[in-house]
């Protein structure tokens, strides 16, 4: 009698933990929430582009998808640091400093922020 008392939340919690602990149900989970997140590259693009036009240091005409900062713009390392500052305020995101130091031109962003689920 008390026996199947006993085993009986044992059999709940074994049904409920295998459910989760199986790795396609996690997986699929995931793969679903990301799926259609990212930001097409021709809106990322426009997006950056306007960024570095309305930047009060950089020459608007001189801006294309393929600019450096330094060598294109102008930029000093201050500078890009700013436009990066200004990027990530106009996609919503935090863009760790070890990756920030990588990004010195508007191809190098656009492929950060096209690659960031994150993005917005």
């Amino acid at each position: 009698m008390f026996r199947a008392l006993l085993t009986k939340p044992l059999i709940f919690k074994s049904a409920a933990t295998s459910f989760i602990q199986r790795p396609s149900f996690i997986a699929r989970h995931y793969s679903v929430a990301a799926q259609g997140s990212f930001l097409s590259r021709d809106e990322v693009t426009e997006r950056i582009v306007n960024v570095l036009k309305k930047h009060e240091k950089v020459d608007p005409t001189k801006v294309s998808a393929t600019s450096h900062f330094v060598n294109d713009l102008g930029l000093d390392s201050l500078d890009s640091t700013e436009v990066v500052m200004e990027v990530e305020n106009e996609f919503g995101i935090e863009i760790p400093d070890e990756e920030a130091f990588k990004l010195q031109s508007v191809e190098d962003c656009i492929k950060y922020i096209s690659s960031n689920p994150m993005a917005k």
